[in-house]
């Protein structure tokens, strides 16, 4: 079997391991030393990694949060967790680009652009959901709907992440969009591990 040097590319962006959330959990772990989460955020803030290093260093040597030193340890995490790294992930994925609402918002309208040239009555919806974002895409045709999610699928985002589910179905009449098919695509958020 013959890769393209496209596929290939778009192979390795889409295996990179997704940026690590460490920092954000030991500033809201209640049981780390308030100094330490102050320290660690002057240096996120600051962007300044010596900073940060103290901070892990000291959180380690206290001992009072074991559950922290393997990622601290991992020769990994000052790199997974720099906002460099975060920016190449979301710039390099689809999985990165749809993390935040905008990025899923602008991931889709590309998706629909084709399509309302032939349908201009697609229109779409977004609102916050539990660990994630629901987009709602809505038309009167039904069979223009389907060629949507089929386009969705073949984009990259149904492998397994971070669509998390989604349906295909004529919208209630206290809707304002009574009348027309719906497409609810429900986005997971990344929620890595420590590491």
């Amino acid at each position: 079997m013959k890769i393209t040097r496209k596929q290939l590319r778009n192979l390795i962006n889409e295996t990179m391991i997704a940026p690590s959330n460490l920092y954000q959990h030991i500033i809201q772990d209640p049981k780390v030393n308030i100094k330490i989460k102050k320290l660690l955020q002057t240096g996120i803030d600051t962007n300044n990694q010596k900073t940060i290093n103290t901070a892990l260093t000291l959180l380690r040597s206290l001992g009072t949060n074991p559950e922290y030193n393997n990622a601290i340890l991992n020769p990994h995490t000052e790199r997974l967790t720099s906002h460099d790294y975060q920016k190449q992930f979301n710039d390099a994925t689809i999985y990165g680009r749809t993390q935040t609402p905008e990025g899923a918002h602008t991931t889709i309208n590309n998706i629909l652009k084709p399509h309302q040239t032939n349908q201009p009555d697609i229109t779409t919806s977004g609102q916050p959901s539990p660990g994630g974002y629901i987009i709602k895409i809505y038309t009167s045709n039904l069979q223009t709907l389907q060629l949507i999610k089929k386009d969705i699928k073949t984009s990259g985002l149904n492998a397994p992440r971070p669509i998390g589910d989604w349906y295909v179905h004529y919208a209630l009449p206290q809707n304002q969009f009574y009348g027309k098919y719906e497409l609810t695509v429900i986005f997971k958020w990344h929620t890595p591990n420590n590491t």
